[in-house]
């Protein structure tokens, strides 16, 4: 009696924190092509809530230099490009067996080159696999208003591919 005693307390020591998907963490990587020609790559730290919800601590850097290039008046190149500190969270609207599908919703301050200091609220939509091994490949609709820019480059969107490494 007491060796099953001591199993059972040895298997709910060593299973007692074994919740699916709760408490994870992960560093991801994604990239992706935005509106008007641009490029968005970000670098993530992501928390894990109850019910697959997260929260992120990230990086964002934005390029429009792809493509045909503009010259301004003077003969210089037009490059457009922002670093952004980021937070988000995203609440999960549908889960399935292996992925779920979540309303991302994040804001940003940073720089930039036209005004020196840009702030940005992003929502969008994300899509995350999860396979067996605990990585995750996502794809995330990404609508962004940046504030304080000047010219038509205050809103973009588009889509980013990336992957989430499991820490």
């Amino acid at each position: 009696m007491k060796k099953i005693i001591l199993f059972l307390f040895v298997l709910l020591f060593v299973t007692g924190n074994l919740f699916a998907g709760e408490d994870d963490t992960y560093f991801s990587l994604s990239s992706g092509l935005l509106y008007k020609k641009a490029l968005s790559v970000e670098f993530t730290f992501e928390k894990e809530l109850a019910y697959h919800n997260s929260w992120e601590l990230g990086l964002d850097y934005y390029n429009q230099c792809l493509g045909q290039y503009a010259i301004d008046s003077t003969g210089y190149l037009i490059k457009k490009h922002a670093f952004l500190a980021q937070g988000a969270y995203n609440q999960v609207l549908v889960q399935y067996k292996n992925s779920n599908i979540s309303l991302h919703l994040a804001g940003g301050l940073g720089a930039n080159n036209e005004l020196k200091f840009s702030f940005s609220a992003m929502p969008g939509i994300e899509y995350n696999y999860t396979f067996a091994n605990g990585f995750k490949f996502f794809i995330l609709q990404k609508n962004q208003f940046s504030f304080l820019n000047v010219g038509n480059t205050w809103f973009r969107t588009g889509l980013l591919i990336g992957i989430k490494i499991p820490l």
